[in-house]
């Protein structure tokens, strides 16, 4: 009999260097290959991580590879997430990934859906891809139909229903209207009957006014 029969370590019997006791139970053991340690459990069950030394001991051998990065962290099922344009491996349960085209974001959501701006680099997401393309301006704010205006004069982009602008000769201003009409001179607004091209005529102070179609005279 040992002098320490409790603990399974003594002068006795010995087996392959850990022995135990008389009537006690066997005690397995439990070498890990990338570290010394020799902890006893019940089940000779380890895990080995191919990027890291570390063998944590888990029942399971399942085990996590990612791609990107040399992390393993250990879950129960073995799924895992490459990031194109990251080396971001966050795990999901589904494999689902986005790729936007202009910035290297990669947030993941459910459907693969994306929307690409031409003008700028914004890649915010919305369930349909649809977006606005502005002539003068780099704005891209997204509506649902695809209705833009490009004003000769200045950069700004109103959006309205109805493609119409006025465009003054004068002025830079771009007031929009529902007839194309604008009037040449400074004086005392006249309207004239429609004719079939512009017409100019001379008020007595000298001022030129041009009349265009579809207007009759006050």
């Amino acid at each position: 009999m040992g002098l320490f029969p409790s603990s399974g370590i003594g002068i006795g019997k010995e087996r392959n260097g850990i022995g135990k006791s008389q009537g006690g139970l066997r005690a397995d053991s439990r070498r890990h290959q990338c570290t010394g340690d020799t902890s006893v459990q019940e089940t000779p069950v380890y895990r080995r991580h191919q990027c890291t030394g570390a063998t944590s001991v888990q029942e399971p051998p399942v085990y996590r590879r990612h791609q990107c990065t040399g992390a393993t962290s250990v879950q129960e099922p073995p799924v895992y997430r490459s990031h194109q344009c990251t080396g971001d491996t966050s795990v999901q349960e589904t494999p689902v990934y986005r790729r936007h085209q202009c910035t290297g974001d990669t947030s993941v959501q459910e459907p693969p859906v994306y929307r690409s701006h031409q003008c700028t680099g914004d890649t915010s997401v919305q369930e349909t891809p649809v977006y606005r393309r502005h002539q003068c301006t780099g704005d891209t704010s997204v509506q649902e139909p695809p209705v833009y205006r490009s004003h000769q004069c200045t950069g700004a982009t109103s959006v309205q229903e109805t493609p119409v602008y006025r465009r003054h000769q004068c002025t830079g201003a771009t007031s929009v209207q529902e007839t194309p009409v604008y009037r040449r001179g400074t004086s005392v607004w006249r309207q004239y009957e429609a004719y079939d091209r512009p017409r100019a005529s001379t008020n007595k102070d000298g001022t030129v006014l041009v009349a265009f179609p579809r207007f009759k005279d006050v």
